[in-house]
């Protein structure tokens, strides 16, 4: 069976440390992977912090996904089955919207609103501008003059 795991990295601003969103088989090498991960970024002096998006029980419940043994040829298994029980899921059992919507969620859990707002009302205002400017029909090098009182 292919393997699929994917990640999603939100930067923040500059004092934040880097939101990176994991989704990975609900596994003892599919657990270990997030921490390897922000181990190794750290090792290399990023300031990032991997948050585990997917897949947990909880999901595993919710979207009633079939599972297998785990693989007991990882030396990780018996510290994941202790926790978790023997059962492993696999990422691509969860059908692609529901995935999708994970991926949706988690980055617009992201998203300051208010400045998403406001940045939407300025790139508005930019469009009316730059159309009507393209309404003057002018040719390239032409000059004009802006009457009108200057506030």
């Amino acid at each position: 069976m292919a393997r699929f795991r994917t990640s999603v990295m939100v930067e923040t601003d500059e004092e934040e440390a880097a939101v990176i969103f994991y989704f990975g088989d609900h596994d003892a090498s599919g657990q270990a992977a997030g921490s390897i991960l922000e181990a190794e970024l750290h090792r290399h002096g990023a300031d990032a912090y991997i948050h585990r998006a997917a897949l947990n029980p909880a999901q595993i419940r919710e979207h009633n996904l079939p599972t297998r043994p785990g693989k007991w040829s990882d030396s990780r298994q018996a510290k994941f089955a202790a926790q978790y029980g023997d059962a492993s899921v696999e990422l691509d059992a969860l059908p692609p919207n529901v995935l999708i919507a994970m991926v949706r969620a988690s980055i617009e859990s992201m998203i300051d609103r208010a400045e998403w707002e406001r940045i939407e009302a300025i790139e508005q205002m930019e469009h009316k501008t730059l159309a009507s400017i393209a309404r003057l029909d002018l040719q390239p090098g032409e000059i004009i003059t802006l009457s009108g009182d200057a506030a």
